[in-house]
Formats: C-alpha cells, sequence, structure tokens
C-alpha cells in the first residue's frame, strides 16, 4: 500500500541508528584521547591493585592468627550460650593452611 513510508521508515531508523553508534564511537575516542594524555595513570593504577592486594594479604594473614589464637578463647562462651553443637562455617579456606 504505502510502500514508499514504509521504506523511508526503516532508512530513517538506520539513520538515527548509525547516528546513534556514531556517537558512542565519538565518546570512546574521546576517553581514550584523555586517558593518553596522562601516560603514567596506567602505572599509578597498577601500584595502587598492587599495594590493595598486599594490603589485602596481610589482613587474611592477621585474621587467620586472630582466629587460630583466640578460637580457644571462644568455646566456653559457645558452651554457655547453647551453641556448642554449632560446628561454624565449613568453607575456611583462606585460614586452612
Amino acid at each position: 500500500m504505502n510502500h514508499w513510508y514504509n521504506d523511508y521508515k526503516v532508512e530513517s531508523e538506520r539513520h538515527k541508528d548509525e547516528a546513534e553508534r556514531a556517537a558512542a564511537y565519538r565518546l570512546v575516542r574521546e576517553a581514550s584521547r584523555q586517558s593518553s594524555i596522562r601516560p603514567n595513570s596506567s602505572m599509578r593504577l597498577a601500584f595502587f591493585w598492587r599495594w590493595l592486594a598486599s594490603l589485602g594479604a596481610l589482613l587474611v594473614s592477621w585474621g587467620c592468627r586472630l582466629q587460630t589464637r583466640f578460637s580457644e578463647a571462644a568455646l566456653p562462651d559457645a558452651a554457655l550460650t547453647g551453641l556448642a553443637s554449632f560446628s561454624g562455617p565449613s568453607n575456611t579456606e583462606p585460614c586452612s593452611s
């Protein structure tokens, strides 16, 4: 019936999609250009993530030491409150070594 109108709608949608794709591409290109202005930013981020990883490892080891040190002290309290049959979490992966 109105084939020319359907063709027009299809073409206008295609042009709109292409415009949105081009805008997204320009945004990504601008972001990559701004990140390349600061060349040391990736080195700073790598240092930050390494520092966080080492801090996390220290906190896990400290937590494991505290858990082994005070696990015997916590048992009498569990017996008083009726939680003596509770075996605790079954997954003690960080402190299993």
